[in-house]
């Protein structure tokens, strides 16, 4: 997987899910397009993108896989405490 999902709301029902799903699959698509649009992998001297895997061996104008990471700490209804679980785990 390349996309990382560290949802800290995970469980608050089919609603929450669905809006997060969505969300990342226009990011998960978005961001190659944009890669490419910028000539990031052109301008990446150091990786030689015609012999290393990326993202799962796809190419690397594909949509990014995504997924949700397991175990991530949840918070309660209503809190505010979003952008400390932003910072505590983003790797």
């Amino acid at each position: 997987m390349c996309l990382y999902i560290y949802d800290s709301l995970n469980g608050y029902g089919v609603k929450h899910t669905n809006a997060v799903t969505s969300l990342v699959q226009k990011i998960s698509r978005m961001i190659p397009l944009f890669l490419v649009a910028t000539n990031y992998y052109a301008l990446r001297k150091d990786i030689d993108w015609n012999t290393d895997l990326h993202c799962d061996g796809r190419p690397v104008g594909d949509s990014l896989v995504y997924g949700n990471r397991e175990n991530i700490p949840q918070q309660r209804d209503n809190s505010t405490n979003c952008g400390l679980y932003t910072c505590a785990f983003t790797e």
